[in-house]
């Protein structure tokens, strides 16, 4: 579930089952500035997987992004294009992530009587293996359910943009 204008994270594995690759993981949004692209340089042996956590604005509700993974030259080893979220909530709708220890442990909001789904406040379920270690990428949530069992499993990076998040005025529930 993506808010719109606001930042959030994208999650991607990469995998390579062949030769060894130096690399450049490419996002670039197709909306408004399709100039504007964010590129990260990505060492891959042979064998091996990695998971980058990325923020990214969303700038309208119809956003989408494209994902490439090229090398110096220009060549493609992958592409995912025009992705886009499952869901997407309008600007200032309430938005609960929740850290908690079953899948079915997220919290249950009230339905608001709107005819626009994307007004419809959203609970969102997060894997703390995936929790963002930026706290730009929290800003979309409003609040943060937090399972004292899932607390133990966070990183100290993950923590510390947990902190900087609550710092920033984020609400969080235990």
């Amino acid at each position: 579930v993506v808010p719109e204008a606001n930042w959030f994270p994208v999650i991607c594995d990469v995998r390579n089952d062949g030769p060894p690759i130096n690399a450049f993981f490419e996002i670039s949004s197709t909306q408004f500035n399709q100039n504007l692209v964010r590129r990260g340089p990505l060492e891959l042996p042979t064998n091996t997987r990695k998971r980058l956590v990325v923020p990214i604005f969303s700038g309208s509700r119809y956003a989408s992004w494209n994902f490439r993974l090229i090398d110096s030259r220009g060549n493609i080893y992958a592409e995912e294009l025009n992705q886009r979220p499952r869901k997407q909530v309008a600007q200032g709708t309430p938005l609960v992530g929740a850290l908690s220890r079953t899948v079915s442990g997220t919290p249950v909001l009230p339905t608001v009587k709107v005819n626009q789904t994307e007004q419809q406040p959203q609970a969102v379920h997060l894997q703390t293996a995936l929790f963002p270690d930026n706290p730009i990428a929290l800003e979309g949530l409003d609040t943060l359910y937090l399972n004292s069992e899932a607390a133990l499993d966070l990183k100290a990076g993950q923590r510390d943009a947990l902190l900087a998040w609550l710092n920033g005025g984020g609400h969080l529930v235990l």
